[in-house]
């Protein structure tokens, strides 16, 4: 008796294990590099600091984000997904005027916890090599450098 109930523990704990073990990896973890910016709108942001962030880096993983200098532990990303009418009314500009196909935009709503001072809380995903993050009405390009393996 003892060694089925061993049996069935193993087995409980290999299944919640491999849940665990393998979180998934979402497509804007990895190393980006900020390439550009653009304001197609009315834009809160000062083109001399946005400019100097173009030609930095930005990281995205499971326990941490930077970006232009700032750090978020331990960040949540939410995965929201609007058709291109939904955000051209929330973003101010035509999906397909920000260089994004089809007819759903996938965005990750980026979470600190806490009030972070960065300079995005979102990360729209262009293509598997380039996200814009929005900002006082300015879109960040960036393009993917180098994937994170965590």
């Amino acid at each position: 008796m003892s060694i089925e109930r061993s049996r069935i523990a193993l087995v409980i704990l290999m299944m919640s294990c491999a849940g665990c073990a393998s979180a998934p990896k979402l497509p804007v973890f990895g190393t980006w590099r900020i390439m550009s910016y653009a304001s197609p709108g009315v834009s809160a942001a000062s083109p001399v600091q946005t400019l100097s962030w173009v030609g930095t880096s930005a990281t995205f993983a499971r326990d941490d984000a930077r970006f232009a200098g700032q750090r978020c532990s331990q960040p949540t990303y939410t995965e929201v997904t609007l058709s291109a009418a939904d955000f051209q009314q929330q973003y101010k500009v035509a999906a397909s005027s920000a260089g994004i196909t089809g007819d759903q935009v996938a965005i990750y709503k980026l979470d600190c916890a806490y009030d972070w001072e960065g300079p995005t809380n979102a990360l729209i995903v262009k293509s598997p090599t380039a996200l814009l993050a929005p900002w006082n009405g300015a879109f960040f390009e960036l393009v993917k450098v180098d994937p994170i393996l965590k």
